[in-house]
């Protein structure tokens, strides 16, 4: 049952991910330095969704180390920036990191 849980926690992660990407067409209308960093984001968010695929896709020790190291730092950049920005999509992604930490060390405990 948690297998399910933690595919459901990466497939709101590749919504938020996909979902930011394509926020980034609405909100800048030109490519300045400002929308570049703004999708820059989407894209870490969608390679943190990779890894976290790579967990339960290979089972392999260095994936399972790798995504837990990216899932701790996105959490914690999630954290400071809904902190900064105080919006509530910033909680809600903080939230779904929290989550996904969680499972992603539970998954490591069960296949290491």
């Amino acid at each position: 049952m948690m297998k399910i849980y933690y595919k459901i926690a990466i497939a709101i992660l590749s919504i938020f991910a996909v979902g930011h990407m394509a926020y980034t067409f609405y909100e800048y209308t030109a490519l300045t330095e400002n929308a570049l960093w703004f999708f820059s984001a989407s894209l870490a968010m969608l390679f943190n969704v990779i890894l976290n695929a790579l967990i339960w896709l290979t089972k392999n020790h260095y994936a399972i180390w790798g995504a837990i190291a990216s899932n701790l730092l996105m959490l914690l950049f999630s954290i400071v920036l809904s902190i900064v920005i105080r919006e509530p999509q910033a909680v809600v992604l903080a939230l779904v990191y929290l989550l996904v930490v969680i499972l992603s060390m539970m998954s490591a405990v069960e296949y290491l």
